[in-house]
């Protein structure tokens, strides 16, 4: 998916307006719930982040705009700024065409500085293993990596339910039912990242579930 937002107005302080729809979008390419953290999301779908797709193609732009004669704003200068708000995208470093997926890879890498959950894939442009799986099955795969399903302790939470406690008795979350639950079979951050059998008998088993 390309990046929708001109570098004219890439910069603008009303540019994150627009990613409630790439959210959406991702949501519905996985199946994944309202409450998935974003950094789950993305990784997910396989879409970069708004904010680091934005700043690669203002980037882009720039790069153009110093070295081909063709662009319209080719050879000039930026003006003294007049307001604080206004980030023209002639302040930025250039990034090469050749480099700027490696660019965009690394700057999504370094953004997440939290600790995610081993079941997600490592960030890439493109959908992680499972995507050849039945819709149903997508969907689960996808809410066990990001761990956000519509599990008992969560429909307790969202006011659905009044009893967050599974069927074998312990409060029912996505960890219990992947490691924990003598109701079902087992399965390992490492399986749901590959998507290989062990993690499809799960899926199987739980796709009508979560």
């Amino acid at each position: 998916m390309n990046s929708p937002e001109p570098p004219v107005w890439a910069r603008s302080c009303h540019a994150h307006k627009i990613n409630p729809e790439l959210n959406r979008a991702c949501r519905t390419i996985t199946g994944l719930l309202t409450s998935t953290p974003l950094p789950a999301l993305y990784r997910l779908s396989g879409i970069p982040p708004p904010n680091i797709r934005r700043d690669v193609t203002t980037k882009l732009e720039r790069h153009k705009q110093m070295l081909d004669p063709r662009h319209s704003l080719h050879g000039h200068q930026e003006m003294r700024r007049r307001l604080k708000s206004r980030k023209c995208f002639l302040t930025v470093e250039p990034v090469e065409l050749s480099q700027a997926d490696n660019y965009m890879l690394e700057c999504w890498c370094n953004s997440e500085q939290q600790q995610l959950n081993e079941a997600l894939p490592d960030p890439a442009k493109s959908l992680p293993s499972g995507m050849d799986l039945s819709r149903k099955c997508w969907v689960a795969l996808n809410r066990a990596r990001s761990k956000t399903g519509k599990t008992k302790d969560n429909l307790h939470k969202w006011g659905i339910t009044t009893n967050p406690d599974c069927m074998c008795g312990v409060v029912q979350t996505m960890e219990h039912l992947l490691r924990d639950c003598p109701m079902g079979p087992h399965c390992s951050d490492q399986d749901l990242k590959d998507a290989n059998e062990n993690a499809i008998k799960w899926i199987q088993f739980y796709c009508d579930k979560i």
